[in-house]
């Protein structure tokens, strides 16, 4: 059963492989400081995907030089570099010869670009036009298609409902439970991608949260809806979306509570379709003053907010919103933690 998808293992690093060499043969230095070009400056993470939610396999020693195969965009995180970035995130990944991945903000490639081309996703090519769905299973919400032919950065995978699909005429009695959490946040069933390999090609995902209750969604938007022009949350968004669920003193601020719920591989970055009930993430440092705020989803398209300066006496109150960012910097969108007791 291999041989119906690793062929595509093997192309996807040639051909990265192939692209790194070529780059590095003609780079100019850039922004990251000397003439070597792929140095370890901070002895940093071995992880299996371009995330810290999947496994680690040891570290890279700092001086160490590595051979880059590709690249990816994957979570956020801060390191060696972040001194020199606004805000000192950096969500640019390598993949390493080696098979494992890298953060660039510990390593120095000599440009603040990508300097390898783009990694295939490990192969993960949708085959068969598939559901996108909020969890690893077909009874939690669809939210629209993964197209036939696309590819689909994966994050990391669960074992979750047992599906059939493309792949399952390969497979003894046609079942496959095994999912992938994607960078958009949803989920799509292994059984219609071709990833390269009959076993997990990331790392495991930590547990998803799930939804709150219908019922407790709907008394925290209600809570909230009954704040509306009340001057008693003056920059204290995160204590805003906190008490509509009937609880306080969680997170120290809004971009704390995303970087948490980040890393636990909460965040969806979808910006369409957000549930009733979600905590709805946004950054604008000059507005925010590196803070970030939260608000709470109505489930219609609409937001209700606490801790926004108004435009008379520079006042903080309850407000509604038409859009997921404001003022700009959409983050994505969480559950409330399971943790929370609503009310």
């Amino acid at each position: 059963m291999n041989t119906r998808r690793g062929w595509r293992a093997v192309v996807a690093l040639t051909t990265a492989t192939l692209a790194a060499a070529a780059f590095q043969t003609g780079m100019a230095a850039g922004a990251h400081a000397s003439t070597t070009n792929d140095t370890v400056m901070a002895t940093t993470q071995r992880m299996a995907g371009p995330t810290l939610n999947t496994t680690q396999a040891g570290w890279y020693s700092v001086g160490s030089h590595l051979n880059l195969q590709c690249y990816a965009r994957g979570e956020s995180v801060k390191g060696y570099y972040s001194r020199y970035i606004p805000g000192g995130w950096d969500n640019l990944w390598y993949k390493v010869g080696d098979g494992y991945w890298v953060a660039d903000v510990d390593i120095n490639t000599g440009s603040n670009n990508p300097v390898t081309g783009a990694c295939s996703s490990g192969g993960a090519v949708v085959m068969a036009t598939t559901q996108r769905m909020t969890s690893d299973t077909l009874n939690s919400t669809q939210v629209g298609w993964y197209g036939k032919g696309s590819n689909l950065n994966l994050v990391c995978y669960a074992r979750g409902e047992s599906v059939k699909g493309y792949y399952s005429p390969y497979i003894p009695g046609g079942w496959d439970n095994l999912w992938y959490k994607v960078s958009d946040g949803y989920w799509a069933a292994d059984v219609d991608i071709n990833t390269g390999s009959n076993n997990p090609v990331t790392g495991a995902c930590s547990s998803p949260t799930p939804p709150p209750s219908s019922t407790t969604a709907t008394r925290a938007v209600a809570w909230a809806n009954s704040q509306i022009g009340s001057m008693s949350y003056p920059g204290l968004c995160e204590l805003f979306v906190e008490n509509a669920y009937g609880t306080s003193g969680r997170y120290a601020s809004a971009i704390t509570a995303f970087r948490s719920l980040q890393a636990a591989g909460q965040i969806h970055t979808s910006s369409s379709g957000i549930p009733a009930g979600a905590l709805v993430f946004s950054e604008s440092p000059q507005w925010d003053k590196g803070y970030g705020h939260v608000m709470l989803s109505r489930g219609d398209g609409t937001f209700v907010s606490g801790g926004v300066a108004t435009s008379v006496g520079n006042h903080s109150t309850v407000q509604t919103f038409n859009s997921p960012a404001p003022t700009g910097g959409f983050l994505g969108w969480a559950y409330a933690p399971t943790s929370w007791p609503g009310r």
